[in-house]
């Protein structure tokens, strides 16, 4: 992706999953957030272990006694390519969203060249899917 995208201000981040904990309680384990999902309607997400977690401020790890044996096999198998970021990720696809949202509310009036639904659609993907290839290429 273009260096000067959303994300290419950011110094790079290391790969991994989003933290989850099923329960606040201490001695409470630490799982490994899937990287895509629905949330169901209380915010909760599914793991690689399969429970359904909420999600935490930290990036899951093995080196705490906390972390889901289960959740540290599947890791190990198949650790994440992606970088774990979230809050800046999601601040810059929301601006990409937001931007393809403005274009698509645009009046037949407007000032602005007006695209067609397909075009708008097309920049947007291409423009998400950007996002996710430069992420990684800053974690390699």
């Amino acid at each position: 992706m273009n260096p000067n995208g959303p994300t290419g201000h950011m110094r790079p981040a290391a790969p991994g999953y989003e933290g989850g904990q099923t329960s606040i309680t201490a001695g409470s384990p630490t799982h490994a957030m899937r990287p895509a999902g629905i949330c169901d309607r209380i915010g909760r997400r599914l793991t690689l272990c399969g429970v359904l977690a909420h999600p935490i401020t930290r990036r899951f790890s093995t080196l705490g006694s906390d972390a889901c044996l289960t959740c540290a096999a599947v890791e190990a198998l198949r650790p994440s390519n992606q970088p774990v970021r979230l809050t800046a990720d999601l601040a810059a696809l929301r601006a990409i969203v937001d931007e393809a949202a403005i274009e698509f509310s645009r009046s037949e009036r407007s000032t602005h060249p007006m695209r067609g639904a397909g075009d708008i659609l097309a920049d947007l993907l291409e423009r998400v899917a950007g996002l996710w290839v430069h992420s990684s290429q800053l974690a390699a």
